[in-house]
C-alpha cells in the first residue's frame, strides 16, 4: 500500500465515522464524498428504526413486556463500532437461534435456563 492509498483510507474512514456519529449529516456527506460510500450501499440505514429520539430501542417498552421480555433492550440498533446503524445488538440475557423455516431465516430469542443465567453473571 502506497502513501496515497493510505491517505485515501484514512480520509474515507473519517468521512464514514462522521456519518455514523450524525445520521442526519450522512446524506450531505454522501453527496459531497460519494467515493467514500461505495461499500456502504449494501447496508440498510437502521438509524430510522429508533423508538424515541436518543435511544436505539426498536420496540416500545409496553409491547416488549407484553411479549414476555423484561424490557425493550433485548434487541437494539447497534450505535457504535464498525457496524453502527448497520447491525443489531442482541442482548446476552437471551439465547438467540437462527433457524431456517420454509426457506426463510428466523431469529428466535429464547429464555435462558437458571443454570445459563448464573453462568453468564460470572
Amino acid at each position: 500500500m502506497n502513501i496515497t492509498e493510505t491517505k485515501e483510507l484514512v480520509y474515507t474512514k473519517r468521512v464514514l465515522e462522521a456519518a455514523n456519529k450524525c445520521p442526519s449529516a450522512k446524506e450531505v456527506l454522501e453527496a459531497l464524498f460519494p467515493e467514500c460510500f461505495k461499500g456502504e450501499k449494501k447496508y440498510f440505514d437502521l438509524s430510522k428504526l429508533f423508538v424515541g429520539k436518543t435511544h436505539t430501542r426498536i420496540f416500545p417498552q409496553e409491547l416488549s413486556k407484553s411479549a414476555g421480555f423484561e424490557d425493550n433492550q433485548f434487541i437494539q440498533v447497534r450505535n457504535g463500532g464498525a457496524f453502527a446503524y448497520k447491525g443489531l445488538f442482541l442482548s446476552s440475557q437471551y439465547n438467540w437461534e437462527l433457524i431456517e423455516d420454509s426457506g426463510n431465516l428466523c431469529l428466535i430469542p429464547t429464555k435462558k435456563t437458571d443454570n445459563e443465567q448464573s453462568n453468564s453473571r460470572i
